[in-house]
């Protein structure tokens, strides 16, 4: 996959679905490059993606209807995050998983398939997940006062904690800034190589705060699980195929 389109998706926080999957709560991310929709889905302990042909994908499931790419979008996002969304044929396996949704959208029923690759690196958990979470923690730390922070009178679960708009603006500040920052580092050298924009190495500044008030910056990966070279993410990437089918030619009804 190409590393802009991976950064793209790395500065866009998780959404919590409205369903649970095989009774796990997940949460998505979506991106559209060239008229290809990049979804992936995790239950924060493994990472699924699916690349498929936008439009097409669309067409061939809702023949009827029709729209511009950001309207469609929407709606199969809304798809994702309602509660009422009616799920079936759930299956999953260790390198697969599918399912089948329904959304009543006024006097229409719009209709979505989703059919994931595993992605078996830690990376990806690391660069979308734990990297971001430890980032808004030192961020937290750093900037606010916490010495009046008392015990809560009710515990949220981790499923929530994306869903919180501060969250949210947080963790795409915190990305975004991360990825900017690692976009310069990862230009051609001389040499001729390039560094991953997942792999978030720059040991220059993690050795420069010390102090006992404040999380240090979050560490590089020190693990052969956290760093995954450009050639095999580009061949894990390559075996997610798009899918091809053809839509029916039928009257549309526009959003």
């Amino acid at each position: 996959m190409e590393a802009d389109v991976d950064a793209e998706l790395l500065k866009t926080c998780w959404t919590p679905l409205g369903f649970r999957l095989a009774d796990r709560y997940y949460a998505a991310k979506f991106h559209i490059k060239a008229g290809q929709l990049h979804t992936i889905l995790t239950d924060y302990e493994s990472i699924y993606y699916e690349i498929a042909d936008f439009i097409k994908k669309f067409s061939s499931l809702n023949v009827k209807l029709s729209g511009s790419e950001k309207t469609l979008l929407e709606k199969v996002r809304n798809m994702f995050v309602s509660s009422t969304t009616k799920v079936s044929n759930e299956n999953k396996n260790d390198n697969t998983l599918e399912f089948d949704l329904e959304f009543v959208a006024g006097k229409r029923i719009l209709k979505w398939h989703f059919s994931g690759q595993h992605l078996g690196s830690m990376n990806y958990i690391f660069s979308h997940i734990t990297r971001p979470l430890l980032n808004i923690l030192s961020v937290v730390v750093d900037e606010c006062d916490l010495s009046s922070v008392t015990t809560p009178g009710s515990s949220s679960s981790f499923s929530d904690l994306f869903g919180k708009p501060t969250v949210q603006k947080l963790y795409e500040a915190v990305t975004a800034g991360s990825v900017a920052v690692e976009n310069v580092s990862s230009t051609y050298s001389d040499g001729g190589s390039e560094e991953s924009i997942n792999t978030g190495t720059d040991s220059s500044n993690h050795n420069d705060r010390n102090s006992a008030d404040s999380l240090p910056e979050t560490p590089p990966p020190t693990s052969a699980n956290e760093i995954m070279s450009d050639t095999v993410q580009e061949k894990e990437f390559k075996e997610i195929q798009t899918l091809r089918e053809s839509p029916s030619k039928k009257p549309k009804l526009r959003f």
